[in-house]
């Protein structure tokens, strides 16, 4: 490597020179200043230009991502520069030409070739960021960027120059279940982290839209601290606005997507936040301020390695970072390229200020360079029918509330009611098409709990809300807490064209889908041993002696 500034040559060479020239052939006089370390340290100034590449903080999952290119001018006073970004990964594509500017005074020029933006003048101490969205061929969980900016200052010509390597996999994940009623709709999401970082939930939303009414609960004690063995349960109560109508089920076929909005941040990000402001603050006030890019630049690189999953689930459940668990050699690699004698005095700093600070409280704020966005659209999935089902029981004593009670050999005369709905349809014409639907249910239970009898399979037609009861006889086969037997649905239609054929019973039937609504789903009875008792009396004295007894009673006497 060669430095050269006018007259004077600085060379640094790893492996011994083989001769005396240097890399494009002029001789090395004996003037020239040999470096002989191995290591050469350069780190800009505090108020140089600085670029920095980052993916965009707020991300749909239905629109391209892009990376986001933070300009910093310092106290620069830029009259036009130009951006130059090129892809470092396979199969990455940078759409540089939607390039466009979300923060700033500075605006785009033009765009003089493929990679290359022309951005206008930049006052010193400002900031521009540039957005541009890309594209990935192949599935990649990282992405390498190069950045080369060009800018003039007083017709002076510098240019910086970065390369970075994003992670663009989600932090987190988000799932969601749907739980069909007859009317409403219980959508659960699972909100949990796509690696061992924890998370912090700072505030989610899903609006109302003019086809559906939802309820989400508010988010209380906020943020929320979410591990990847504690993952947050979000349940949204949909509802179908408006009476059920022709004009409603066209609102609802042409309005179905819903949309969560989830701010959160990553809980790495934060520690390094916290402990990069408290070293810059702290070297500020002392003499080494001049050293502040670099060591709060090695602290943030050094941190995401030095912090286990062990240490982060701690930072997160009591909300402080222990500095006695980072090792005194973190700052070694820098401290090796300085000057003997300041590298002595900025290790005694370090180490002082390390001791100083044993803790450092993490703030209950999330700071806002650290909050990021996700926005998940999601589909009301359509549902021909809806089914509701409830198993009641007769016979058992207690109720809902303190818990039903039978006894091992008493048969349990149930009712299994049925009824169904086309509430959740988004076909207009879904009444006609399905005109004459036949529902076949079975009442399914594991035979080393429950014997079933009585009409526990049968098939039926119904009108739309018309409720269909079916007598049911079970006999509990053990003692203790037995659920409720399954119900199995399942519907089929003649279509027209079906209908039409000759043979009406040899057509063939088309399965209608169908969600199936059990009320009774996880209720469970206490079966207890049929008891009896006696009462005896013990005579020891006269002709007959021994035991007599005096009354028997069982256990449905008692009762």
């Amino acid at each position: 490597m060669e430095i050269r500034s006018a007259n004077i040559v600085f060379t640094h060479d790893v492996t011994a020179p083989t001769n005396d020239a240097s890399s494009d052939g002029l001789p090395i006089s004996d003037g020239v200043l040999r470096l002989n370390s191995t290591r050469v340290l350069v780190w800009p100034d505090k108020e140089a230009l600085e670029a920095r590449l980052a993916l965009c903080k707020f991300i749909h999952l239905g629109k391209p991502r892009s990376i986001e290119v933070h300009i910093s001018s310092g106290r620069n006073k830029v009259s036009h520069g130009n951006v130059s970004i090129r892809a470092c990964s396979a199969g990455l594509r940078l759409h540089t030409a939607e390039t466009n500017i979300v923060s700033g005074n500075c605006v785009i020029l033009r765009n003089a070739q493929a990679g290359s933006i022309d951005f206008g003048a930049m006052d010193a101490q400002s900031e521009t960021t540039l957005r541009m969205p890309y594209g990935i061929d192949s599935d990649l969980s990282e992405i390498k960027i190069r950045v080369d900016v060009s800018y003039i200052v007083e017709e002076e010509a510098y240019q910086f120059n970065c390369t970075e390597e994003l992670p663009i996999r989600l932090p987190l994940s988000v799932n969601v279940q749907d739980n069909f009623q007859a009317r409403i709709l219980f959508s659960n999401f699972k909100v949990d982290t796509a690696n061992s970082i924890p998370m912090r939930i700072s505030d989610y939303t899903m609006h109302s839209t003019k086809a559906f009414q939802v309820t989400l609960p508010a988010l209380s004690n906020a943020p929320l601290t979410i591990f990847a063995r504690q993952p947050l349960s979000l349940v949204a109560q949909i509802r179908q606005r408006g009476p059920e109508t022709s004009d409603s089920r066209m609102s609802l076929s042409t309005e179905r997507t819903l949309v969560l909005r989830i701010q959160y941040s990553c809980l790495d990000e934060e520690i390094c936040t916290t402990l990069e402001n408290a070293l810059f603050e702290a070297l500020t006030e002392s003499e080494f301020s001049d050293l502040s890019p670099l060591l709060v630049i090695r602290l943030g690189k050094a941190l995401p390695s030095a912090l286990s999953p062990q240490d982060l689930e701690t930072i997160g459940l009591l909300g402080e970072i222990q500095m006695s668990s980072f090792e005194h050699d973190l700052w070694q690699p820098i401290l090796n390229g300085l000057h003997p004698d300041r590298r002595d005095k900025i290790a005694q700093w370090l180490a002082k200020w390390q001791e100083e600070n044993p803790v450092i409280v993490l703030p209950q704020a999330i700071d806002s360079r650290n909050v990021l966005g996700l926005t998940v659209p999601f589909e009301i999935p359509e549902i021909p029918i809806v089914v509701t089902g409830r198993l009641e029981t007769f016979g058992c004593g207690g109720g809902p509330e303190e818990g039903r009670f039978a006894a091992i050999d008493q048969s349990l005369l149930a009712e299994l009611s049925l009824s169904y709905s086309r509430h959740w349809s988004k076909r207009t014409d879904v009444a006609s098409e399905y005109n004459s639907l036949s529902i076949t249910y079975e009442v399914q239970a594991s035979s080393e709990l429950w014997l079933v009898g009585g009409q526990r399979k049968g098939q039926f037609t119904a009108e739309e809300g018309e409720v269909n009861r079916f007598p049911i006889i079970m006999l509990p086969q053990k003692t203790g807490h037995l659920l409720y037997p399954s119900v199995e649905v399942r519907i089929t239609t003649k279509t027209e064209s079906n209908r039409g054929s000759k043979s009406t019973e040899d057509a063939p039937e088309d399965i209608v889908p169908c969600e199936l609504d059990y009320l009774d789903q996880g209720e469970s009875v206490l079966i207890v041993p049929d008891l009896s008792s006696s009462t005896v009396t013990l005579e020891s004295s006269g002709p007959g002696g021994g035991a007599w007894l005096v009354e028997s009673r069982s256990r449905s006497e008692r009762r």
